[in-house]
C-alpha cells in the first residue's frame, strides 16, 4: 500500500468467475429495469434481452452494469483477497461487512474495431487519460477526515484487460491532493462536486493503466482517483468493483506500531 495499491494475481478462482458472469447475463438478459444500473424511466432495456458479449452487435451501449442479486461470502471464495483486505485495514474485526453483492461491469468494446496505427496515435494523445470519468467511490458531500469510514476499493478482473481495453486508470498523486484538501476543510469537504475528478487528475503528474489477466484484483486506497479508460478494441472488460467499509472511522492517531498499512497509507498522504 505504499504508493495507494496492492495488486493480487490469480486470487478469484475461474469457477467463481464462470458462474458470476453466468448469474449476471441471466439477471441482465431477464429483468434489464430493475438489475441494470444504465436502465431507467425510458429506457427499459430491450436491447439487452438478447445481450451477448460474445457479439458485439447484440449492444450499442459502451456500459452495461449488473447491480448484482445475490450476497456471498468472500472469505469462502476468495480467501487470500479476503486476508489480504483484513491485513490491509488492520483486522477482519475493523470491517463493518462481511459479504460482498454479485455487481459485475461489461465494458463493451467499439463495434467497428479502430485500426491498430489510430490506437496506437490516441494512446499517444493520452486520449483515456484526458477523457477519463474520474471520480473517487462512495463519495460525500460531507466527507471528513475524522468520519472516514471507506477503508478499500477493490477491483476484481474477471476477464483479462489489455492495455487500452478499457482497463482502469489511477491517478497515485490524488491520495495527497485530497488528503490537502480534507485536511483544510475538518469540517466538511465536498467530494460529489460536478468535475471534482477532473480538477484533481489536472493536478496530477503520474498515472498507471490496470491492465491485467482474469482472476487478478487490486486493493486501492478509498482517495485513489480513478476511472475507465476507453476500450479502444473489439471484446468486452468484465470486471467487479465491491467497496470496503469500516465498522469504525479509523484513527490516524494510533501508535505507530498499531497503525494499520492504510492508516500508514494516509498519514503519507497527509504529510504525518
Amino acid at each position: 500500500m505504499a504508493h495507494g495499491w496492492v495488486e493480487l494475481r490469480d486470487c478469484v478462482p475461474e469457477v467463481v468467475r464462470t458462474a458470476w458472469i453466468a448469474q449476471a447475463l441471466a439477471g441482465i438478459r431477464s429483468a434489464p429495469t430493475d438489475l441494470v444500473k444504465e436502465c431507467g424511466p425510458g429506457d427499459p432495456g430491450t436491447d439487452l434481452l438478447c445481450y451477448d458479449p460474445g457479439r458485439p452487435e447484440t449492444c450499442r451501449r459502451p456500459l452495461v452494469t449488473f447491480r448484482g442479486d445475490r450476497r456471498f461470502m468472500p472469505r469462502e471464495v476468495m480467501p487470500r483477497l479476503w486476508q489480504a483486505t483484513c491485513e490491509l485495514v488492520g483486522g477482519e474485526e475493523r470491517l463493518q461487512a462481511r459479504e460482498w453483492s454479485n455487481y459485475l461491469i461489461f465494458a463493451n468494446g467499439s463495434r467497428t474495431r479502430l485500426p491498430r496505427w489510430w490506437q496506437r496515435w490516441l494512446q499517444r494523445q493520452g486520449h483515456g487519460i484526458r477523457s477519463a470519468a474520474w471520480h473517487v467511490d462512495a463519495p460525500s458531500p460531507r466527507a471528513r477526515l475524522a468520519t472516514w469510514r471507506t477503508g478499500l476499493i477493490v477491483l476484481l478482473r474477471f476477464s483479462d484487460v489489455a492495455p487500452w481495453r478499457g482497463a482502469t486508470l489511477i491517478a497515485p498523486d490524488s491520495l495527497a491532493r485530497i488528503g490537502r484538501r480534507l485536511r483544510a476543510h475538518p469540517d466538511g469537504y465536498d467530494l460529489t462536486r460536478p468535475r471534482l475528478g477532473q480538477e484533481i487528475a489536472r493536478e496530477c503528474r503520474g498515472f498507471v493503466e490496470l491492465s491485467g489477466a482474469a482472476g487478478d484484483a487490486v486493493l486501492m486506497h478509498p482517495w485513489m482517483l480513478h476511472g475507465p479508460s476507453r476500450n479502444l478494441g473489439g471484446g468486452v472488460r468484465v470486471l467487479a468493483n465491491p467497496l470496503v467499509y469500516l465498522a469504525q472511522p479509523w484513527r490516524l492517531d494510533r501508535p505507530f506500531g498499531e497503525r494499520s498499512p492504510l492508516e500508514h497509507a494516509t498519514n503519507r498522504a497527509l504529510g504525518c
